[in-house]
Parts: C-alpha cells; sequence; structure tokens
C-alpha cells in the first residue's frame, strides 16, 4: 500500500509530468512538417504532445478525425485516408488547451523509407551522371527527409531532421539512389514521392535492429547485455563531448581500437629473416597479388609478409629505383635485398589504408640479377578490406629513377606467411561502444527508425552489407531476414514491399574467389529477396575496381524505380537471368535460368564467369554456351564429370557477362549436383588475368 504521503508525490509528478509537456504547447512528432509527404490510401498514424486529457482534432482535406490525450499530454491518432495531390494543409487543434497549429503545403503521394550504409547515402552531387545533367524540371515531385543521427543509446522520439523539395539548391544533398529512384517514379506516374533517408557511411545490420530482434538471436545475447552494461558507465558517455553534447564518435572508436591493441606486437619476422634476400621461403604459401588476404581465406586482421624475387639488368647499379607497392591496408614496411626502405600507416587506425605506397631504392642496395622485396603488412581493423596489398596492378611497379627501360611490373604470384592473427575484434568490438558510435547494437534502429514508426510508407529500399562483409557474412541471411519481419510488423504493414539493392562488383577482379565474402553476402542477399517477395536489385557491370562507392547510381535507382513500377502495375518484377537448376548431359553442365532470353553483353554466344569442379572439389575455369533461350551449357576440359559450379563468385566477379532482355544483369550462385551448396573454399586450378 502507498501512504498518503506517497500517493500524493505520484500524483503530483504524473500531473507535473503533464504539465511539463503541456508548457510546451500542441506539438507534433518530428516527422510532421510544412511541405510533408503522407501515403496515399493509408489511415496515416499521427503522435505528439498537448494537454493531458484533451480532445485533439485533426482537419485535412475536408474531412476530419480525432485523438484523445493522455495524463502525460501524448496522444495517438490516424489522419482520414486522402487521394494524392498536392497542396493540402492540416489543422490541429487542442480542445482543453485551447491551442492551434496548421502545417501546410503538404502533399499525398507515396513515401519510401530509404536505408543502408555509405551507397546509400551516397550524395547525387558526387554521382555521374548527377547534377550536371539535370534541369529543373528533374526535381519536379520530389521531397525527401534527411534524418540528422543523434546518436543516444536507448530509443529515441525526437526525429532531427527537415522536409525539403528537391531542388537546384539542395538537390546535391540528396541520396542519389534515391533521388534517381524517386524522379523516375513521378515521371511515369505523376504521384508525388517522398524519401525518408536513414542512411549512414560504415554501419552494420546489426545496429539498425531492435534490442528484441537481436536478442532473439542466442549468438547475440550475452553481447547485448555486455553492451547495456558498458553503455551505464561514465567511461562510455564521457569520452571526448563534441558540439553536440555526444562522445566524439572518432575519439571513442580510437580509443577502443588502442586498448585492444594497446601496442602494435612484434611479430618476430625480421629476427626470422623473413626481410632477408637470403631467406628460402619456398615453403611459404603463394598468393597471386594484388588482393587482400580474405582471398587466400585468412577471413581475419593480422601481419602478413608477402616476398617475391625480380631480375635486374647488368647495369641496374648505376641508378636509384622507384618502388611502387600500390595501397596496402592499413600499415606496412618495405625492404629491399633486407634493408629497411619505407613504411607507412599504423595497423589500428585509417590513416593510409588507401594510400598508394611510392619508395625510393638507393642504388648502393642494388645489384643486378636476383634481387628480393619483402613486404610486412599489417591490419587489425576489419572494415570493408581487411590486410593486404591491394593494388591496383598498374600501380604496382619497380622502375628507374632515370627513365631508363621500362618500368617491371610487380603484379602476380608473391609469396606469402601470415605471422600474427589478430582475429576479428576489430570490426565486432565497435557493436559495444554505445553513445555516439552508429555502428552500436541497435544504435540506427533507436535513433532513427524507432522514432518514425508506426509512420505509413509505400516501400523500403535497403543497400546495405558491405560493413558485414568481412568478418559476419555468414549471418547475414538470419539478420536480413529479421529485420524485414520486424519492420513489416512495426510499420504495420505484412506485405511491405522491399527492395534489397544487392553489393556492387568491388576491387580486383576475380572469374573465381573460393573464399569471397562479398560473394556469400550477395548470395544471402538474393535468397532473402526470394523467402521474403522482395525485389533484388543486381549490381554487378555498375561497380569500381577502386572505389567502393561507384558513381553509377542512376542505373542503380532506375532500376529499383523500373521494379517498383512493375509492382505498382500488379506485373511480374522485371530480372535479369535467374538460375533455376541444372543437370549433367556427358562432361557439361546444362545450366536452366528464368527471367527471359539470355544474351551476353557483347552481344555472343560465350558466357564468361562460370568455374566448375569434379567430386575433388579442384575448380577450373570453364567455358559456358548459349544453347537456347533460357540455357547455358558449361564445361572445362580438365573436369570429366561436373559436379560443382559457380557463377560470377568472387568481390569483383568481372568476366560475368550474362544478361536478358531486360537489360539486368545475373547476380552470383552457386550449385552442387548431389544437392549440397558448392563449398565456398576450393582450389581454382586457372583462371585468366
Amino acid at each position: 500500500m502507498f501512504s498518503g504521503k506517497t500517493l500524493r508525490t505520484l500524483i503530483g509528478g504524473i500531473f507535473l509530468m503533464g504539465l511539463l509537456h503541456a508548457s510546451d504547447g500542441l506539438k507534433l512528432d518530428g516527422i510532421f512538417q510544412d511541405g510533408m509527404v503522407l501515403q496515399r490510401g493509408r489511415a496515416v498514424a499521427i503522435s505528439g504532445y498537448g494537454t493531458p486529457e484533451s480532445l485533439v482534432k485533426f482537419e485535412i482535406g475536408g474531412k476530419t478525425t480525432v485523438g484523445l490525450s493522455s495524463q502525460d499530454g501524448r496522444f495517438n491518432a490516424r489522419l482520414p485516408i486522402l487521394e494524392a495531390g498536392t497542396g493540402y494543409t492540416l489543422r490541429v487543434t487542442d480542445e482543453k488547451g485551447g491551442q492551434e497549429l496548421t502545417l501546410k503545403e503538404i502533399s499525398v503521394g507515396d513515401v519510401y523509407l530509404i536505408a543502408g550504409q555509405s551507397n546509400m547515402e551516397f550524395r547525387l552531387r558526387s554521382a555521374k551522371p548527377g547534377v550536371e545533367s539535370l534541369t529543373p524540371h528533374d526535381y519536379e515531385g520530389v521531397r525527401f527527409f534527411k534524418i540528422r543521427p543523434r546518436l543516444y543509446y536507448g530509443e529515441r522520439r525526437e526525429l532531427p531532421g527537415q522536409w525539403k523539395p528537391a531542388s537546384e539548391e539542395n538537390a546535391g544533398e540528396l541520396s542519389a539512389v534515391g533521388f534517381f529512384f524517386a524522379r523516375k517514379l513521378y515521371q511515369k506516374t505523376g504521384i508525388p514521392v517522398g524519401l525518408i533517408d536513414a542512411s549512414l557511411g560504415g554501419v552494420n545490420i546489426e545496429s539498425f535492429l531492435s534490442r528484441g530482434a537481436l536478442t532473439d538471436f542466442p549468438e547475440y545475447r550475452d553481447d547485448v547485455r555486455e553492451y547495456e552494461a558498458l553503455c551505464a558507465t561514465e567511461e562510455s558517455v564521457r569520452t571526448g563531448m563534441n558540439d553536440e553534447g555526444l562522445p566524439d564518435g572518432g575519439k571513442k572508436l580510437m580509443d577502443g581500437y588502442r586498448k585492444l591493441f594497446p601496442t602494435v606486437p612484434d611479430d618476430g619476422g625480421v629476427e626470422k629473416g623473413y626481410a632477408s634476400s637470403e631467406l628460402d621461403d619456398s615453403a611459404w604459401d603463394t598468393m597471386r597479388l594484388p588482393d587482400s588476404w580474405t582471398q587466400a581465406g585468412h577471413n581475419h586482421a593480422g601481419i602478413f609478409w608477402f616476398r617475391r624475387k625480380v631480375e635486374l639488368p647488368a647495369d641496374a647499379g648505376e641508378s636509384d629505383w622507384l618502388l611502387e607497392l600500390g595501397a596496402v591496408d592499413k600499415a606496412d614496411k618495405c625492404y629491399f635485398n633486407g634493408q629497411l626502405v619505407g613504411g607507412n600507416g599504423d595497423p589500428r587506425t585509417f590513416d593510409y589504408w588507401n594510400t598508394l605506397r611510392k619508395y625510393t631504392i638507393p642504388k648502393e642496395l642494388i645489384h643486378a640479377g636476383e634481387n628480393t622485396i619483402a613486404v610486412q603488412a599489417l591490419s587489425f581493423v576489419s572494415i570493408c578490406t581487411d590486410g593486404g596489398m591491394l593494388g591496383p596492378e598498374e600501380a604496382m611497379r619497380l622502375s628507374r629513377v632515370d627513365g631508363k627501360d621500362t618500368a617491371i611490373p610487380l603484379g602476380g604470384i608473391w609469396r606469402m606467411k601470415e605471422t600474427f592473427d589478430a582475429g576479428v575484434e576489430g570490426m565486432t568490438f565497435m557493436m559495444k561502444l554505445g553513445t555516439g558510435i552508429p555502428a552500436s547494437y541497435g544504435m540506427m534502429h533507436d535513433c532513427l527508425i524507432a522514432p518514425l514508426m508506426p509512420f505509413a510508407v509505400k516501400g523500403v529500399l535497403w543497400y546495405q552489407g558491405e560493413a558485414n562483409a568481412i568478418c559476419l557474412a555468414q549471418r547475414y541471411r538470419t539478420l536480413l531476414l529479421a529485420l524485414i519481419e520486424e519492420w513489416r510488423r512495426c510499420f504495420e504493414d505484412a506485405n511491405l514491399p522491399f527492395t534489397i539493392i544487392q553489393l556492387p562488383d568491388y576491387h580486383n577482379p576475380h572469374l573465381y574467389a573460393p573464399h569471397s565474402q562479398w560473394a556469400l553476402l550477395r548470395e544471402a542477399q538474393a535468397q532473402v529477396a526470394k523467402e521474403t517477395g522482395s525485389a533484388l536489385v543486381v549490381t554487378l557491370g555498375w561497380g569500381d575496381v577502386w572505389d567502393l562507392h561507384p558513381v553509377n547510381k542512376r542505373a542503380v535507382g532506375e532500376a529499383a524505380a523500373q521494379m517498383e513500377l512493375a509492382r505498382q502495375a500488379g506485373e511480374p518484377i522485371p530480372t535479369g537471368p535467374v538460375f533455376a537448376g541444372a543437370e549433367r548431359k556427358g562432361n557439361r553442365i546444362v545450366v536452366r535460368f528464368t527471367g527471359g532470353t539470355l544474351s551476353v553483353r557483347d552481344g555472343g554466344k560465350e558466357v564468361g564467369g562460370f568455374a566448375i569442379a569434379g567430386k575433388d572439389g579442384v575448380a577450373y575455369a570453364a567455358t559456358g554456351v548459349l544453347t537456347g533461350e533460357d540455357t547455358v551449357e558449361v564445361f572445362a576440359e580438365e573436369v570429366a564429370e561436373p559436379l560443382m559450379l559457380w557463377y560470377a563468385w568472387a568481390e569483383n566477379p568481372a568476366y560475368a557477362d550474362l544478361t536478358n532482355g531486360t537489360g539486368f544483369p545475373a547476380g552470383p550462385f552457386r550449385f552442387s549436383l548431389d544437392g549440397n551448396p558448392a563449398p565456398t573454399a576450393g582450389n581454382l586450378v586457372h583462371q585468366p588475368h
């Protein structure tokens, strides 16, 4: 039982809470502003604060609905269902408080949530084609709300941002994918389009899931509890406050790396002679460079040594030489004939991760005949790429400073040895950093998605995965399924349409990369699209070898729009060729596809991008030949009884060129005739370079 004093205190507290909200006046939640877009055909949920226990009236388009505020002044209601149009005015009246507010220039049309990481956030000003290709007419009918992340631990109600019409003045700030998607929709339908942008670079899918969704997975429960305990410490919220009163994310991140690795460990490589020209490295593994060491099956951070011999002419010692290694992720020390000639970076930071290495070799170290290059590559931070000599190949060469003779290319087979395994914690620890760090468990959900729910949206564009494509790809399918299920429930639409945009082709080209994590993640995206009835935009051919953020976002956005238009019209969603099955005929595998008449980008009959193997699992580059409107025969002379097949299985499957009448490419897939998935690791004996 409460004492009289306690009861009076509680009642007073409730009353005071209501007064606090009431003193703020009638107020709608952040998404409800002048110039907003409401979803047509839906009773849109609307919420805010007013006078406690008051009738709140909403008038728009000649229709009226009401709601009732609670004891703390909070109200939730539904707007009337409206037809598409512009120039609407919303009047909200608080009966008891005698207050009224008016929102003007409201459009009713189709609203889309666009979410993900940097390739979704990528701005129109940086796209090609971009703003220079547009006219004032191109901006008509498109409005956007960019959620400005304020990253506090725990679910938020405020939603920082402002509805703006797309225009020549502000279009450069728009998501390029989102804009080209919305522009095409409006031009085809004349229906106003609103974009709500919840994207931010470098963010994993775990950040977009709620605590409840994460703890449904046993493997995350202990981590989430540990994260919550860490968020309750002073250190978590006092690490270098920024101008917004939040912990400085960059400082918090760097401090975290320093705690994981207080010092850079000595791997003993120098003492063991790994830099020496006298070392017998014949027992070391080999690897074709440039590439990340993940392509050799080392799916973690660490320290690796790379070595190769180069033959120099008789007069080589008459000049200094320039050694160019391409980029090394994230730090390096370079030796020539056993002597240190240069080095950059710290394996715990990003200062030099994408910087081309160029070192001068003094002529005193040069001699005719065989010379030895040894590179110690160090990376303790697993993000997007993880360690190694990344190239590009044309930036790897050895040449005279005096310009005499042709440069010696250094791409190709190098010897390789792992000397320190730094694990994957350099990626996963940031999920537990809390306030100020967007990659923390549930952070994007709590601060960007939860305050928006259950606002009515027509659909979701999801473009994310790079941050999960190093050490976390194996979990991606179940996490993306959980996200779609949660968002469909919370946005009150069991069939809420999703368009999943697959990872682009990126990094060094391969025909088949058996250890590719990007291929695994693309496979997960395709599986989820099939299981949830979502559209899938395959982006192969629109990527960039050197840039994680390819600039051709127009192709991506317009492909997504084409799929959405078909869905709205009740027509089949257009796709590239979709794997439908396979059977063996002699020494060939006949692969069947759906999705329209098959073709090859160059107009020929031979299809690239295939590798096959027999029961020994040894993979060979294979020839594919179009044999019908929906079939390709695949074979390799070395494989008499093919069992396993891969297509476009690499970060950058540059040789894959299968398409169809839609112009959309075929996505990656793997298959085994024995009913098991083809393995993702194996030895590729031969592939073109």
